[in-house]
């Protein structure tokens, strides 16, 4: 995602956030485009969640809760976000990148956005 708000090549960030330790989020902002990267960030994740309450995984309330707290949450985003917000919904929110969790807790695994995405 970084890659492409930037117009640099993924090898490029992902070399950056290993050599320096900085987060997506921050890079971006350091690129100027933290609004973007939020925005885009964002809209990934209700994407998400609305297949998981198309899938039956979670109900729309609690996708309803966790779109709350996830845009409540980039009023202070500065980028360089732990991403514990989607973790203490039961989202996981970037655990490991290998899928979205469940509102089951801690068994889900998160979406890869938990680097500095705001949520």
């Amino acid at each position: 995602m970084v890659a492409g708000i930037t117009g640099r090549t993924v090898e490029s960030v992902v070399t950056e956030k290993t050599e320096t330790g900085k987060t997506y989020g921050t890079i971006a902002s350091e690129a100027g485009v933290l609004e973007e990267f939020k925005a885009e960030a964002l809209e990934i994740k209700k994407d998400q969640l609305t297949a998981q309450v198309a899938a039956g995984v979670m109900t729309q309330e609690r996708a309803n809760t966790i779109i709350a707290a996830l845009e409540e949450n980039q009023v202070n985003c500065d980028g360089t976000g732990s991403g514990e917000m989607g973790k203490a919904l039961g989202a996981k929110f970037g655990a490991n990148g290998k899928g979205m969790g469940t509102e089951r807790g801690s068994r889900g695994q998160g979406m890869g956005l938990r680097d500095g995405s705001c949520n």
